[in-house]
């Protein structure tokens, strides 16, 4: 499937990083994964499904082109610590590939679960990633099945949120207890 860069920049930017939130329209949701240009820049985001639980991904861009005709390179990790900050373990990488003739329009996406990645393929963390992208990719959208929360910023401190609840209410729970004491 093919995407525009430029759509992605311009999806993106609807998004409103510093408040956070839910998305749920489909192409947003993928221009957020991949709208990560620069170098060392990290999206992190939430899968909620429809069972409670939820995951955290940090989407984050490295380096130029490996190839003629490749995009830079996005690495996928997952929270699997307390610190929503810090505490990511890799599971793959994101390629983007562009056609030759000097368009800057994307071609194609692909993920493949990194070899050196300490989380095995079958892990769910693993196929809760690859599910989505798929979807994502294929434009099937999310529906009812899980929700794609973008990280917000908590209105006290000013840590990182991941959790959708927290999220919403725009405090993280440290934050929380503090100002009902």
């Amino acid at each position: 499937m093919r995407y525009a860069y430029a759509k992605h920049d311009q999806e993106a930017a609807r998004i409103d990083r510093k408040e956070g939130g839910r998305i749920d329209d489909t192409a947003a949701q993928l221009a957020y994964i991949v709208s990560a240009e620069k170098p060392g820049r990290r999206l992190r985001f939430t899968l909620k499904s429809h069972t409670g639980r939820h995951l955290t991904y940090q989407v984050q861009t490295m380096g130029g082109p490996v190839s003629v005709g490749q995009g830079r390179r996005r690495y996928v990790s997952v929270l699997t610590g307390s610190d929503n900050e810090s505490a990511y373990t890799y599971l793959g990488t994101i390629f983007s590939w562009y056609r030759l003739n000097g368009s800057t329009e994307w071609s194609s996406w692909e993920y493949f679960h990194g070899k050196k990645s300490t989380i095995g393929a079958d892990a769910v963390s693993a196929k809760s990633f690859l599910w989505l992208w798929n979807l994502l990719l294929s434009g099937k959208g999310l529906g009812t099945l899980a929700e794609f929360w973008h990280e917000g910023v908590c209105g006290r401190c000013g840590r990182a949120l991941t959790d959708p609840e927290s999220i919403a209410a725009g405090i993280g729970p440290i934050c929380r207890k503090k100002g009902a004491s």
